[in-house]
């Protein structure tokens, strides 16, 4: 199986943020648990570059809210992912809403798995999303997308062929200097 980790292609995404800050790969912790992250403050979207999916692909991640803003956090902060492949309309793929205010089994990193094997082998956009639901408050809606990646089977490439090589014996020669051989068993040393 193989990973590709959606934060190490952040320097080729299109980001659509209100700010320049709205939009960042970080830590993040949440129960004194730390992960890598694209923290997203709503509303924003962040679209990856095509990329083709191998066999059997999954979308991996977590998605949570920065543990020190829960008392705070004004509205709910809804997570979506969407997919366009081959020239079809966008589809949404997953969509979750998280209020760690009022709802205590959110405060935790929410996580998650996404099947993505129909798309095997084609040329696909993912895209993230955060938004706050309609007349919500974005203010201190601090988001994050923890490690997504697509996990997959590694494709069998053909290796290039090396060169025949003929095999020598390895010769090894030990020598000593100023040794004398009636210092060796094989010489005849009664105790060597």
């Amino acid at each position: 199986m193989k990973a590709d980790h959606l934060i190490d292609r952040m320097a080729q995404a299109t980001v659509s943020s209100p700010g320049p800050d709205h939009v960042l790969v970080q830590p993040i912790t949440i129960l004194r648990d730390t992960r890598m992250a694209i923290f997203q403050h709503p509303t924003s979207t962040v679209e990856f570059p095509p990329m083709i999916l191998g066999a059997g692909t999954r979308l991996a991640f977590a998605c949570g809210i920065k543990q020190v803003v829960w008392r705070r956090l004004r509205s709910a902060v809804v997570f979506e992912i969407a997919i366009s492949a081959a020239g079809r309309p966008e589809q949404v793929l997953f969509s979750t809403t998280l209020d760690p205010a009022r709802r205590a089994e959110d405060r935790r990193w929410a996580e998650h798995e996404v099947d993505l094997s129909r798309f095997d082998g084609q040329s696909v956009c993912l895209v993230l999303r955060t938004s706050v639901p309609r007349d919500g408050d974005s203010s201190y809606a601090w988001a994050g997308w923890a490690d997504p990646r697509l996990v997959h089977e590694e494709e069998d490439r053909p290796r290039p062929a090396r060169a025949v090589r003929r095999r020598h014996p390895h010769v090894f020669l030990i020598s000593a200097d100023a040794l004398r051989p009636d210092f060796l068993g094989c010489y005849g040393h009664p105790e060597v």
